[in-house]
């Protein structure tokens, strides 16, 4: 009896983990096929500030903005969300876009598809496509944005 219930158990956990990892894959290669090629917006100063101010209001709060400590939202999902201001990212800004409207599986990553417009996506994908580069009006909007944007973290362990 305990030996059929180990077998069932195992068979259940592996069949768990090869679906998983088969629809993780499967999304993996649909967003690497379905992403957009081609840029409708340009990275004008105008888009990149108002990246900027969307990015403040919908982003900083897991992903941080530069030499500001981490929340305790971003502290506290696993995986880590990717503080963008402190690497430069590689990613192609279709991809960029992809994923801030899908969002990603199996993260605490949202799609924003459903709450924000695409041009606001694509200003955000823009603004981190370009994180190191920003002109002084997105850069003014990124460090003057509000404590409550990015919360003080609680006691460290």
């Amino acid at each position: 009896m305990r030996n059929n219930f180990l077998r069932f158990y195992f068979f259940g956990v592996l069949t768990v983990v090869v679906v998983g990892a088969l629809v993780a894959g499967g999304l993996y290669v649909a967003e690497m096929i379905e992403y957009p090629r081609q840029v409708p917006i340009p990275a004008s100063t105008a888009n990149l500030t108002a990246g900027a101010r969307t990015y403040v209001a919908d982003c900083s709060l897991c992903h941080g903005l530069a030499q500001r400590p981490l929340s305790n939202a971003a502290r506290s999902v696993y995986p880590a969300p990717p503080q963008f201001f402190s690497h430069t990212d590689q990613l192609a800004t279709g991809l960029l876009y992809f994923r801030i409207h899908k969002g990603l599986f199996l993260t605490a990553m949202p799609g924003f598809g459903a709450s924000l417009s695409d041009n606001q996506i694509w200003q955000l994908a823009l603004l981190l496509k370009n994180a190191g580069n920003l002109p002084p009006q997105a850069q003014s909007v990124l460090q003057s944005a509000p404590v409550s944007a990015v919360p003080t973290p609680g006691p460290q362990s």
